[in-house]
């Protein structure tokens, strides 16, 4: 026996439906945009002959550290929060200690960050989750645990600051 369903219940049950095929437009969206944006990435980092690895040694660390020191030398001038970018911060600490060849230990990227451990500890671990950063558990001390770009991460900044420093610009 089949029953009448009400005009109300026919236009509620209908909202539902418009309303979580609209949300799953909306995830398939940002789905799109994000590889949207990772090919950008790929193609930008193609275009200037970045990510190939092994090549990182011909990047002037002298370049990453000066950038750092352009960072920190605002703070002489402005108030420090007004330029907290601490992931930006940690990229090219750790980008400076991978063409030199260096370990980064937490506190000292904590440091690098140049804001509240607490703070930098939460940007180290979404950078992780996000792929962007790697840690590697110390093999001599189980208590220390290192953080290195991923691969990707350090053929972008790569491909990035050799562009930067083939323009001559001092980004920061």
């Amino acid at each position: 026996m089949a029953t009448a369903m009400s005009p109300e219940v026919g236009k509620a049950q209908a909202t539902v439906r418009l309303q979580q095929l609209s949300e799953e437009v909306g995830r398939i969206a940002n789905v799109l945009a994000a590889l949207s944006e990772h090919e950008a990435a790929a193609a930008a980092v193609a275009a200037v002959g970045g990510g190939v690895e092994g090549d990182s040694e011909q990047l002037d660390a002298g370049f990453i550290r000066s950038i750092i020191r352009a960072r920190r030398l605002r703070d002489h001038f402005f108030r420090s929060e007004l330029f907290a970018d601490p992931a930006w911060d940690m990229l090219l600490d750790l980008m400076a200690a991978r063409v030199e060849r260096q370990r980064v230990a937490v506190s000292s990227l904590c440091i690098a960050a140049s804001v509240p451990p607490t703070t930098a500890l939460r940007w180290i671990k979404s950078l992780c989750d996000e792929g962007l950063f790697v840690r590697i558990a110390d093999p001599e001390d189980g208590r220390r645990v290192f953080i290195e770009l991923s691969g990707d991460t350090a053929a972008r900044m790569e491909a990035y600051l050799r562009s930067a420093q083939r323009i001559g610009h001092l980004v920061s």
